[in-house]
């Protein structure tokens, strides 16, 4: 399918493919794009600040509770159990986010192309 006014290929913006049938412009969901998982920028965007490797991963629930939960023990480091729980949290958050994006990304391998 190419563009009416330009006659250029559809442009991909987000995942979106974006045509101009009938003289007005169509968005389409384009299902073909995979998620990539990639373990070690995960680990890396969870050192950054917890919960930002969840997302990465696609888990936009479990990373905003991540991330509210750290937020919270930031703010209340001042006294010394949440200190301590955020110096436990923090490690496990990391490693977390690794072995997810780990696991899938050698499911993703495994799994035959169709």
């Amino acid at each position: 399918m190419s563009n009416f006014i330009t006659g250029a290929e559809p442009i991909q913006y987000e995942g979106r493919i974006l045509t101009d049938e009938e003289d007005k412009f169509v968005i389409e969901e384009n299902t073909e794009q995979e998620m990539i998982f990639s373990p070690w920028r995960s680990a890396f965007y969870s050192l950054v600040f917890p919960g930002l490797g969840q997302m990465n991963n696609g888990e936009q629930g479990r990373g905003s509770y991540y991330f509210v939960i750290t937020f919270i023990l930031i703010i209340s480091s001042y006294l010394v159990i949440p200190a301590i729980v955020l110096a436990i949290f923090w490690p496990y958050n990391i490693y977390q986010a690794y072995t997810y994006a780990r696991k899938n990304q050698l499911k993703d391998r495994d799994e035959p192309e169709k």
